[in-house]
């Protein structure tokens, strides 16, 4: 996979802000197993969540950049774990 190179970006580029997501939350999407579709919304409505409260800062991003967790890709993602939930 090829990520694009974004010009602006740098080491020396200013990261006015940046959430995590605590280990607590991402087992807590995890532990839904009864129902793919419901662990799915909720693993994006935690990055959802963290999104909207960087959103009400005083000193807001403009660019938001997420990287997902391997655990929520593998149980929220399109494979074996979600039963092909999401392939077109």
């Amino acid at each position: 996979m090829s990520i694009p190179r974004l010009s602006w970006l740098s080491r020396q580029t200013s990261i006015k802000c940046d959430f995590g997501l605590r280990e607590t939350e991402i087992q807590a999407v995890l532990n839904i197993v009864d129902n793919v579709d419901k662990r799915i919304a909720a693993g994006v409505n935690l990055f959802k969540e963290k999104v909207r409260i960087a959103s009400l800062d005083d000193n807001r991003p403009d660019v938001v950049i997420c990287a997902i967790p391997f655990a929520i890709e593998e149980y929220c993602g399109i494979s074996e774990r979600t039963c092909g939930v999401g392939v077109p």
